[in-house]
């Protein structure tokens, strides 16, 4: 799926190199939080949002933003 992914931001001039993993962050921390049980974890995405950190300055560029439509 994203090697899919990689080839449709190609396809919109965007740049995606071959090892290029998207991901969801959950939390910037160093605070080690033990494994615990849990139940599954649902959400609705309405939109998919191209986010560029810049490194070291925790600052973000957000220069894309695609409304996601119900299949």
């Amino acid at each position: 799926m994203s090697r899919k992914l990689g080839v449709e931001m190609l396809r919109e001039g965007l740049k995606a190199s071959d090892g290029f993993v998207p991901h969801l962050t959950l939390a910037y921390d160093r605070k080690l939080v033990p494994k615990q049980p849990m139940g599954p974890i649902s959400f609705v995405a309405r939109e998919f949002v191209l986010v560029h950190s810049l490194r070291g300055l925790k600052k973000y560029v957000f220069p894309e933003y695609w409304p996601l439509s119900a299949m």
